[in-house]
């Protein structure tokens, strides 16, 4: 339940988790404790085709500001990505999928929440050349295939009352999107 990391808390002492489950006991809030994983923190586009038999995935490494995506920079192809498109197989998802994730001291990637939809940084990877809504729409309704596309890798992207892409590498930082 919830958005934006709202009841989202950090607790390092036993007596602070004990508050805290007590408080969201008291207002009927259900929860779970699971480990803070330190480090990097992914948002995995993927998608799939109206089979499930086709996935392709895209990676913004991302830093959040009041629970939503306030910077986020397009990641190589790697073992990420091979990882959120082996889950999205296992899971037989049609059509968008998001999965958020950090990588662990040991490389290892753990998820902490899969979205079943499109989320927040879909405009952003769209800007990036991963248009999400477009590919499941133009697979679903004409039966085009998903493959990937070109991808402006290392783009970053600030988000402020609307989504920018700055071109890597760029040295003044010229604004060369916008989605109005």
């Amino acid at each position: 339940f919830g958005r934006g990391s709202q009841n989202i808390y950090k607790v390092t002492m036993v007596d602070a988790l004990i508050s805290i489950t007590d408080y969201l006991e008291t207002i009927r809030i259900p929860y779970i404790v699971q480990e803070y994983i330190e480090g990097d923190e992914y948002t995995v586009g993927v998608v799939s085709n109206r089979y499930s038999d086709n996935f392709i995935s895209l990676v913004l490494q991302r830093t959040l500001s009041s629970g939503a995506t306030s910077y986020a920079k397009v990641m190589k192809y790697g073992f990420i990505n091979e990882f959120c498109e082996f889950v999205a197989k296992e899971l037989n998802s049609i059509g968008p999928l998001n999965i958020q994730l950090r990588v662990d001291k040991n490389e290892h990637p753990i998820i902490f929440e899969i979205n079943p939809r499109f989320s927040g940084s879909a405009p952003m990877r769209a800007l990036a050349g991963f248009n999400e809504v477009d590919m499941v729409l133009q697979n679903f309704l004409y039966g085009k295939e998903i493959t990937m596309p070109y991808v402006s890798i290392g783009s970053q992207f600030y988000r402020t009352y609307q989504e920018i892409q700055i071109e890597p590498n760029s040295e003044l930082g010229k604004v060369t999107q916008c989605l109005y």
